[in-house]
């Protein structure tokens, strides 16, 4: 097992935007990865200052096991002042994000959050997830990761009405063949040109294909920014730092921010708008029903 230890800094923390993540009361979060068959299990303490993230190779596959992770950092002093002031009073810091390293399980998310709350959709992918994917189990507990796009290509659709999903296996292996036509090229692009290449698949939208991004690059800036507003999300969160970004100076910044700029204060307002999975959610590990293991 690796240990790796994150920059510090005020109030640095662990961003757990994907369902993937269970995270415990006491602020203890696992996670398992795969790609090209090999599997990771990541474990962090993402309340710590710093987090510190252990890392354990579960299997080897054709990936080499250093391949992950990749940690982005999204830290807010280097926004402009006038956007940054506002954010530093609410105790925000830098925020690290462990990359996903498989497009897939990046892709599935967003398609079962489609026309539902997040939290119904990310109830809705670890019951998938549970049925018919496969449960990695080591020390640090347990997390699931998805099926194959091959093998939900085999699912009938009595196979998604056991999960809830009635109508939705028709559209769910239209996604997996849409994905297995454009490989390998999806995963050698730029994420410039990753975003336009999977709205060209059924199923993914502006927005899907941009959480898709974010989550494989960690280059938030494609969420669409005439819809994604950031001085409107932290109106919610809180009342007073959003009337400071509601200025027009505050407006006027916003827009000339640079791409980074952009892709740093997107992250750092969905971490805050984020809601760590409760204790209850994480039981499906426990209560569903189980596919394979590992």
């Amino acid at each position: 097992m690796t240990t790796l230890e994150m920059a510090t800094g005020e109030a640095t923390q662990l961003m757990v935007d994907h369902p993937g993540w269970f995270v415990t009361t006491g602020g203890r979060a696992r996670r398992a990865f795969q790609r090209g068959g090999t599997i990771w299990m990541i474990t962090a303490e993402s309340d710590r200052n710093p987090p510190e993230v252990d890392v354990e190779i579960v299997r080897h596959g054709t990936v080499a096991a250093n391949a992950c992770p990749i940690i982005d950092t999204y830290d807010p002093g280097t926004l402009p002042l006038l956007l940054r002031e506002p954010l530093l009073i609410t105790g925000l810091g830098r925020v690290h994000r462990i990359r996903n390293p498989d497009l897939w399980d990046a892709m599935l998310p967003q398609f079962f959050c489609h026309r539902r709350r997040v939290a119904d959709g990310a109830r809705a992918y670890r019951s998938f997830c549970k049925r018919y994917g496969t449960e990695v189990t080591t020390t640090a507990g347990s997390a699931l990761l998805p099926p194959r796009p091959d093998a939900v290509i085999d699912l009938d659709d009595d196979a998604f009405t056991q999960i809830g999903f009635k109508y939705q296996g028709h559209a769910t292996r239209l996604l997996a063949q849409g994905y297995l036509r454009r490989l390998p090229d999806l995963t050698s692009m730029k994420p410039v040109e990753l975003f336009k290449a999977l709205q060209e698949i059924h199923g993914i939208g502006k927005w899907s294909a941009a959480r898709a991004v974010a989550d494989t690059t960690g280059d938030f800036s494609f969420y669409p920014q005439a819809d994604f507003q950031p001085a409107f999300h932290w109106a919610q969160i809180d009342g007073e730092v959003g009337a400071i970004l509601q200025t027009q100076e505050a407006l006027a910044c916003w827009e000339a921010c640079t791409h980074e700029q952009r892709a740093t204060l997107t992250a750092l307002t969905i971490h805050k708008l984020q809601s760590i999975p409760s204790k209850a959610e994480a039981a499906i590990i426990d209560s569903a029903p189980s596919g394979p293991r590992c």
